[in-house]
């Protein structure tokens, strides 16, 4: 599954003047913090450092998860626009994790990050 970031044409062409491999279609991977074009992490991508540059930052991540009509784990519409998961989602997480998305929206960011890696686990695991 690539985890490679969705970046403007001339961002591209940037990234693929940096690194010969991204030039000749490679995909790229997100494993340990480096983009790799190998499964055992092998070669670095030469262009990772600007790629972790032009990534988003984990609390622009999670306004786009509040502000979007649609879960970031599963596409199913939310209830609200100004929710963070739909209904199926918000009910598989633990009530801590919810409680201080609920209470703390603007200074949760570790638990978001948490509630989006238990909910990726737990589909991975039904659907894997």
């Amino acid at each position: 599954m690539s985890t490679q970031p969705q970046f403007t044409p001339a961002q591209q062409e940037r990234l693929e003047d940096l690194c010969a491999w991204c030039a000749n279609g490679v995909k790229v991977e997100k494993e340990h913090g480096e983009y790799v074009h190998m499964s055992n992490g092998r070669p670095v991508c030469a262009a990772s450092s600007l790629r972790k540059q032009l990534e988003k930052t984990p609390l622009e991540r999670m306004k786009e998860c509040w502000n979007a009509d649609k879960c970031p784990i599963d596409g199913h519409p939310k209830r609200a626009r100004k929710d963070w998961f739909c209904v199926g989602c918000w009910r598989q997480l633990p009530r801590d994790i919810k409680n201080a998305l609920l209470w703390r929206p603007g200074k949760a960011i570790a638990e978001w990050l948490r509630a989006k890696a238990i909910l990726k686990q737990g589909r991975e695991t039904n659907h894997g």
